[in-house]
């Protein structure tokens, strides 16, 4: 059986959530999609498994005998990038992995019968209600109570012909309608808006119902905050498991942040705070403004996320405290800051890309000169920008590295190099000019949106972290230091 591949497009996403019903903004919100754990947006998993089973169908293999199907999705499928099916077992049962990038990222498991499937006991009709028109937000304890039934989208069958005809063929209509259901159900009602649907296992059944599920939450578990629901579809009668993820961290209160500084600490002092909309950089935007200074934030997509950190510094210490513009690391600094007024004392480097582990191969060019990218040349086309336009003046650059540096957990291989390169650029930019000043300190796991996953993991406090960095005026020069998560609160 040959390799099967292909990549999910923006378009490919819509005419799913068409579908399915399934506009999750995890999958059709990039602005959205950056503060949730993956990152970007990704494509629905189910529209991972139909596309499965509609390959294998065009391969001939007899979907009508299907008896039953396992799914496991270990990491999000992201879009525009090539993803395989790759066969492990072509003979009955079929197991085959959807790899990305070299990464397993979903088990598939499908059993097929020569026997007609049997019916299902609760295959009896009842009144389905419609999908919410925009993903339910519940709180995590509430979901203990969840059931009900779902219709699909009045389009969703017409589509299902389109986009799954083999599929259609083999299954009918209804059943692959419903299957499309369930991403609905976990995307838009349960866990709904926080959703991370996580796996299926269905046994197909004879039915001559319409298409809709019927669900009832089964398993919660609090400590990981995971679900199992229970399942009846026109067709296949099984279980869904999802997880809910933590919301967007929210930037510090200032309150929090005065408590951590001296009223006085940056007075008279201008900060650049790059990548300052949201995470880290907008708890040192916070601090600094607390510290008496004024600053200009950076985006480079979340405009309305930077426009509340000024709110929030601007309402509390007047106009003109905060300033804020896009920025694109990628770019030419003269081009993109030269608006600006007035001269800066400080540079606080936040940009930052997509962080997750790659388990194979051990190393990937490509991966590291997309971190070379962000902490390197980008950093480096900036700070030279703004020793030239200090003009001989001091200038504190603020350059955050990780003590993944040091302790390079698995799979991380590529951005601890990068992020070592990094400090020895910042060393040597110290060394030739010497009114600039740079302090590198390796970081631990600080609670950000791309450090709050599911199972939650501790991270540190970053208004800890920072204060305890970013006062005293400026940021002393040294040797780059780790700062051990264990000396503060984990959260």
């Amino acid at each position: 059986m040959p390799r099967i591949q292909t990549s999910f497009t923006v378009e490919d996403q819509k005419r799913f959530a068409d579908f399915s019903g399934d506009s999750n903004p995890m999958h059709m919100d990039a602005v959205a999609a950056r503060r949730t754990q993956a990152g970007a947006c990704v494509v629905h998993g189910v529209h991972g498994f139909l596309w499965i089973l509609e390959q294998l169908a065009i391969d001939g293999v007899p979907l009508a005998a299907l008896h039953s199907a396992k799914v496991s999705f270990t990491r999000f499928i992201r879009l525009d990038t090539p993803v395989s099916a790759v066969i492990r077992s072509d003979h009955v049962p079929i197991r085959l992995d959807l790899v990305q990038d070299g990464q397993p990222i979903a088990d598939i498991l499908l059993r097929f019968s020569h026997h007609a499937n049997e019916p299902c006991a609760d295959d009896v009709p009842f009144r389905a209600e419609r999908l919410p028109a925009v993903p339910l937000e519940p709180d995590f304890a509430s979901l203990r109570a969840a059931r009900g039934v779902l219709a699909p989208p009045a389009e969703a069958a017409a589509l299902a012909g389109l986009l799954f005809p083999r599929c259609v063929a083999a299954l009918g209509a209804a059943r692959v309608v419903s299957i499309g259901l369930l991403s609905s159900l976990v995307g838009m009602v349960a866990p709904g808006l926080r959703s991370i649907f996580s796996s299926l296992d269905l046994r197909f059944v004879s039915s001559d119902q319409p298409a809709r599920v019927r669900y009832a939450v089964a398993f919660l578990d609090d400590r990981f905050r995971a679900l199992r629901l229970d399942v009846t579809g026109s067709g296949f009668a099984g279980s869904v498991g999802a997880f809910m993820r933590f919301p967007p961290v929210a930037p510090p209160d200032l309150a929090k942040v005065e408590a951590k500084i001296a009223p006085d600490e940056f007075a008279g002092c201008h900060a650049l705070v790059v990548g300052g909309s949201r995470g880290l950089g907008a708890c040192a935007a916070k601090l600094f403004a607390a510290g008496g200074g004024s600053v200009a934030v950076t985006y480079r997509s979340g405009r309305s996320e930077a426009e509340l950190v000024r709110h929030d510094i601007e309402a509390r210490y007047g106009p003109g405290r905060c300033a804020i513009l896009p920025y694109d690391t990628a770019g030419e600094p003269s081009r993109q800051l030269c608006a600006l007024p007035g001269e800066f004392s400080h540079v606080y480097y936040f940009a930052t890309g997509r962080i997750d582990a790659q388990i194979e191969p051990i190393f990937d060019r490509k991966r590291l000169e997309t971190f070379v990218d962000f902490y390197v040349d980008g950093f480096d086309r900036l700070v030279r920008y703004m020793i030239a336009r200090a003009s001989g003046k001091g200038l504190h650059v603020f350059y955050p590295s990780s003590v993944f540096v040091q302790d390079r957990p698995r799979g991380m291989v590529e951005y601890a190099m990068a992020k070592a390169a990094g400090e020895i650029l910042c060393r040597e930019l110290e060394r030739r000019h010497l009114n600039l000043k740079v302090s590198l300190p390796r970081l631990p796991r600080v609670l950000t949106d791309q450090t709050a996953t599911v199972p939650p993991v501790a991270s540190a406090d970053p208004v800890e972290i920072l204060a305890a960095l970013l006062g005293r005026r400026g940021v002393a020069p040294g040797e780059a230091a780790a700062v051990a998560p264990a000396e503060f609160t984990a959260s």
